[in-house]
């Protein structure tokens, strides 16, 4: 394949991308060069939709449009894979500065983020290894958070955003949510309280204490006792945890 060849492909992909500022090579008749544009546009325009649901719904019409139209212009994608250009998009919105016409406001960044989370567990290659620890064996067994939890911390509650452009923004207020793939393939959100993301980081950082354990640390870290009510309450979102298949017996340490 010849340079010149390469550069012909290079110039007609960068007008493919980018017609506004791209010519395209000569001798290209224009109704060809319109079908193919249309096309990609339209293969990326419809994953991202799919992939972003909520955004997408929310921007609706020319935003949506400007949207994708600054993504596909910008950023050139070396995934083979389709469902790798949603990490891409978050990438994309993450980057805009306060100045740049296509910068979302923080909660629509974080919802984009929060949607892609979804996508990104139904895809992930690793497995569910070992069991969940029984209510009985919350507190004694060790535990382990499983490689297909992961803890999501956004300032907005990204999980009541609504599809619609009129619907307002919420508020700021701190939000936690352990999102996890289930052993049934089943991706699940739950929203919990600080402390109990403050457990979970611990069972994530310390794999192999027991739950016992980790609730005296977690007691200690606020400088209160670990008694009957605090262990108890521990207890029961062990137990939650551990229904879900977020929380796994670990393995023996050899």
């Amino acid at each position: 394949m010849g340079a010149d060849f390469r550069a012909l492909q290079a110039r007609f992909a960068a007008h493919i991308r980018d017609p506004q500022r791209a010519p395209p090579p000569p001798g290209l008749e224009e109704r060809r060069l319109q079908i193919y544009r249309e096309l990609f546009f339209n293969t990326v325009e419809d994953f991202l939709r799919g992939a972003f649901p909520v955004l997408s719904g929310r921007l609706a019409g020319p935003a949506w449009q400007a949207q994708v139209r600054g993504f596909y212009a910008e950023v050139h994608s070396a995934h083979p894979q389709l469902h790798r250009l949603a990490e891409d998009y978050v990438t994309f919105v993450a980057s805009r500065g306060a100045d740049d016409p296509l910068a979302l406001p923080e909660a629509l960044r974080e919802l984009a983020h929060y949607e892609w989370v979804e996508l990104a567990l139904g895809v992930a290659d690793q497995m569910i290894e070992g069991e969940p620890p029984s209510p009985a064996e919350v507190l004694s067994a060790p535990l382990q958070a499983s490689p297909l939890a992961w803890l999501l911390g956004y300032r907005h509650p990204v999980q009541t955003l609504g599809n619609r452009p009129d619907d307002p923004l919420p508020a700021p207020a701190a939000t936690y949510l352990i999102v996890n793939r289930s052993r049934a393939d089943e991706v699940r959100f739950l929203q919990v309280e600080a402390l109990a993301a403050r457990l979970f980081q611990r069972i994530e950082a310390l794999p192999g204490h027991s739950g016992e354990q980790q609730l005296a640390a977690l007691a200690a870290e606020l400088g209160q006792p670990a008694d009957a009510a605090f262990v108890e309450a521990g207890r029961g979102l062990l137990e939650r945890l551990a229904a879900r298949d977020i929380l796994l017996r670990a393995a023996p340490q050899p």
